[in-house]
């Protein structure tokens, strides 16, 4: 089942956050994680899907950084930042560089 929703992700298909969040949505509101950086808080190449959860990021720079997207779905995330607290760029594709906020 994991490698399916990997499978997913790698697709770039919408149907791997609603896969990831009916086997592990329980486990992840209860995961609460306290992220330090001197750079970013989460930084992420191509896109970034958070679905859940309790976040607490202080960064030097961006708190939470993409190229391509940063997709965030019932998170409870605190963002303390140097720069932006969300941010999404991609300079070679106007396409991308984007970000999705649902229930959050």
């Amino acid at each position: 089942k994991d490698a399916e929703i990997v499978d997913l992700y790698w697709e770039r298909n919408e149907v791997a956050i609603q896969q990831t969040q009916q086997k592990y949505g329980a486990y992840l509101s209860k995961i609460a994680y306290n992220i330090l950086s001197a750079g970013h808080g989460i930084s992420c190449k191509d896109d970034l899907i958070i679905t859940g959860g309790v976040y607490s990021i202080a960064s030097a720079s961006h708190g939470i950084d993409a190229n391509d997207s940063i997709r965030l779905k019932g998170a409870d995330i605190t963002i303390d930042a140097g720069k932006d607290g969300i941010h999404a760029e991609n300079t070679d594709d106007a396409t991308l560089g984007y970000v999705y906020i649902s229930d959050g």
